[in-house]
Formats: C-alpha cells, structure tokens, sequence
C-alpha cells in the first residue's frame, strides 16, 4: 500500500480504548497480564508515546468499515535506525483485531 492511501485526518482513527487494547493484548494474544496492563503508565511502550515517538500515522477506511492504522515508531535501542513500521487493524467502534510491529518482539509493539 502506499502512504497516499492513508489519511492522516483524526475522524478516520478506530475509536480504540484502553479495554481494547487489554482485550487484544492480555485475553486474545496472551502478550501482557492484567497485572501488566493495570500498571501501563509503567510500562516502556506508554512513555515512548508520550515522548513523540510514534509518528506518520494513518488511517485507512477498508471496504467492511475496519480501519487499518499505520505508524511509524523510533527504535527504543538504535534511535539513528530507521523507525519500525506498524500497524493495527480495528473495527470502527475499537475493537482490535489484528496487530504487528516489524521490531524483533514483533506482535505487540504498537500500542504505545
């Protein structure tokens, strides 16, 4: 896909919470506990977001009404590297359905 695809408009963005995100995360893949999600503040991922480390994010409307939301993340340990590419699949309402990170953990990386 290319980046003129994408909309960088906030109207397009699934509205996904923080229970969509602990049910993708803890119930679905097993990535995080609850333990783990109850203390997000903490976690590394969620100061990266709050630094401005996720940047060009964009939003797809797919042909069912999912959204498919790219983004692009600064490496935690090579911060001269070329950022990681990401990306989540979510249902309009926030359900998440799928998600990736090109890092070397993989899975889970995106949501900062």
């Amino acid at each position: 896909m290319k980046k003129s695809e994408f909309s960088s408009e906030l109207k397009y963005l699934p509205a996904i919470e923080a229970v969509d995100i602990t049910n993708y995360l803890v119930v679905q893949t097993s990535f995080y506990s609850t333990k783990q999600m109850k203390a997000y503040k903490s976690m590394d991922a969620y100061n990266y977001f709050v630094s401005g480390w996720v940047n060009d994010i964009g939003t797809k409307v797919l042909q069912n009404d999912n959204r498919l939301v790219f983004a692009r993340v600064n490496h935690s340990q090579r911060s001269a590297e070329t950022p990681l590419k990401t990306w989540v699949i979510a249902k309009h309402d926030g359900e998440v359905i799928a998600a990736h990170c090109n890092c070397m953990a993989g899975g889970s990386s995106f949501f900062y």
